[in-house]
């Protein structure tokens, strides 16, 4: 029977997760990548390499990783996002296509995600289905919660992308080193890369977190929708507080958001070689709970954009 010896000890709570990033939250008036939303579910942490889930049907989990080597606790996660793409909001009134503005587009995916965390990495799988184009709904989310504010909304979500089914893989991997530690204070910085497969993105995207603060031994970092990396679901009891910066490049190829999927709505606005992002935020855990709060400066996404763009995270982790 199975049972390699690990400094890991499997972290017993779930989750559930809430996520919304919307350029509201840092900007007046929507652009470009306008609002994310996500909410998932998180399982416990297993030890397949344990007795005791050695013959688990799930145990096959163990080798769906790049540290094959390495004694790890895996979870498992499903969700559900949705994120939608606006022109400019001083284009709101025009009915037609904005050329040289952004494409309208929404995104709505479940997906199913593996996270493998060794004692000091964090790697995560994930697979996604769903769609672009007027299924994913994201135009009438938009225009529900702009009437719910009173907000003006937009007119051409008819000229949206098409319909199109969209399948898409990401792998994730984050390592841990530590700068500092000591009892009340540590900083840690998390490089890592991120790889996107899929008709909808496909990227390589290398970066980093900085982090300072109290017991960086609960997390690897706040999760994210549009930008940068995920770094999980926390996995301690122990109160933190911590702040973070971090930035990253990527090289990105395929953008169905920029490029478009249809006579109509491709050659409008085209990809630039190579995007960046810079974020900063603060991350509060106890027991588990987790809140925190990302402001992100993304590179300009197609070359016609005139200046780069800001957008919020606001995320908040319930366990049990």
């Amino acid at each position: 029977m199975l049972d390699v010896p690990t400094p890991l000890v499997p972290y017993k709570k779930q989750y559930i997760n809430l996520l919304s990033e919307n350029d509201a939250y840092v900007y007046p008036a929507d652009r470009y990548y306008s609002a994310g939303n996500r909410i998932s579910y998180t399982s416990k942490e297993y030890n397949f390499w344990g007795a005791a889930y050695a013959h688990s049907w799930m145990a096959w989990s163990r080798y769906l990783t790049l540290m094959i080597h390495s004694p790890k606790m895996t979870r498992f996660n499903v969700s559900m996002t949705q994120t939608m793409y606006t022109p400019h909001l001083n284009s709101h009134t025009s009915e037609a296509i904005v050329v040289g503005d952004h494409l309208y587009a929404g995104w709505l995916r479940a997906s199913l995600a593996l996270f493998q965390r060794a004692p000091h990495a964090l790697e995560r799988i994930l697979i996604s289905l769903g769609t672009v184009g007027p299924n994913s709904m994201a135009g009438q989310t938009q225009n529900w919660l702009h009437g719910l504010w009173g907000d003006k909304t937009f007119q051409g979500w008819h000229n949206q992308l098409r319909d199109e089914f969209i399948f898409q893989f990401n792998y994730q991997w984050l390592y841990q080193v530590y700068i500092l530690k000591t009892r009340f204070f540590s900083m840690d910085i998390l490089p890592a890369v991120d790889i996107a497969l899929g008709n909808a993105i496909t990227h390589v995207r290398l970066g980093s977190l900085l982090r300072f603060g109290y017991n960086l031994d609960t997390d690897f970092g706040p999760n994210k929708i549009g930008s940068l990396f995920s770094g999980g679901q926390p996995f301690s009891n122990r109160f933190s507080f911590y702040f973070f910066i971090g930035a990253s490049g990527s090289y990105q190829p395929i953008d169905i958001f920029i490029q478009g999927n249809s006579p109509q709505t491709r050659g409008i606005t085209h990809l630039p070689d190579a995007l960046y992002a810079v974020e900063g935020g603060f991350a509060l855990l106890y027991r588990g709970f987790r809140l925190s709060f990302i402001a992100t400066n993304l590179s300009k996404g197609f070359e016609e954009q005139p200046l780069s763009h800001n957008i919020g995270t606001v995320e908040l982790d319930i366990a049990f």
